[in-house]
């Protein structure tokens, strides 16, 4: 009988860990429970083993200042600046003819992938620089040429 109550203690904590989290992404759930070992043939406890630690940790996210000009021909059209969460997508949209859309991963303490995806007048290209932080960067492809800087705002432990 013993058995079936810590059984259901690791049930009841785990639902309760999972409901209270708000959002999947800024939680990450563990219990410690120890379990009971038994022998095979026996009903008698030979040892426990924990199953997990670190109740309700919370994870630390990234965000992102991105800094961008995007110009045709030498002519700016759109100097949006987004802040963006590490592995988010930050999108907008300018009058309906212009859609810009980028991902940024960190990748060392200086640098960070940047990823795009650029749609003016139905024509589209998405590229992808490697940059240093808090340094211009830029790519031309076709006429269309994107600049941008990356600043890492900070962390925020959700």
């Amino acid at each position: 009988m013993r058995y079936h109550v810590l059984t259901l203690m690791v049930f009841l904590g785990v639902v309760g860990c999972a409901t209270s989290a708000p959002e999947t992404t800024d939680l990450a759930c563990y219990w410690n429970v120890e379990t009971p070992v038994l022998r095979q043939g026996s009903g008698k406890v030979h040892g426990s083993k924990s199953l997990a630690t670190d109740a309700c940790a919370a994870i630390s996210r990234r965000s992102f200042v991105v800094r961008t000009e995007l110009s045709v021909n030498g002519q700016a059209l759109a100097k949006p600046t987004l802040v963006v969460y590490e592995g988010e997508q930050g999108k907008i949209v300018i009058d309906g003819t212009l859609s810009f859309a980028l991902t940024v991963n960190h990748q060392t303490d200086d640098s960070a992938l940047v990823a795009t995806d650029i749609s003016l007048s139905g024509e589209r290209i998405a590229p992808s620089l490697l940059v240093n932080l808090g340094e211009p960067a830029s790519v031309t492809i076709d006429k269309t040429t994107l600049s941008l800087i990356v600043e890492e705002v900070g962390a925020n432990d959700a």
